[in-house]
């Protein structure tokens, strides 16, 4: 099950959210952008991290993971029962502060 808790970060203004299929899994996909760039937001349940093994090992490591894919930077951290996966093409800095957002709000 996704859990599905949408905050609102500076600088930050969502205009769709969608599920999908990631990994065989549902997923939550937010559509949105931060600083006037487009950002994809994806919240999967934490099982389905396995699927992704480089993400997985780089967050057995870390607690949040920041690299660049395809041209594109990408955040990813578990938070609560979920991992969430910012990416876009805003700087990291700014993807992070809305990955922390999503890990402000209270879990019940």
């Amino acid at each position: 099950m996704v859990r599905l808790l949408v905050p609102k970060a500076h600088g930050r203004h969502g205009r769709a959210t969608l599920l999908c299929h990631m990994a065989d899994r549902q997923a939550a996909y937010l559509v949105g952008h931060v600083d006037g760039k487009a950002v994809s937001i994806f919240i999967l349940p934490r099982e389905s991290l396995p699927s992704f093994p480089r993400q997985h090992a780089a967050l057995r490591r870390q607690q949040t993971h920041v690299c660049r894919q395809a041209g594109y930077e990408m955040v990813i951290a578990q938070i609560d029962r979920n991992v969430v996966l910012v990416i876009g093409r805003a700087n990291s800095g700014h993807l992070l502060r809305v990955l922390n957002a999503y890990g402000t709000y209270p879990h019940g």
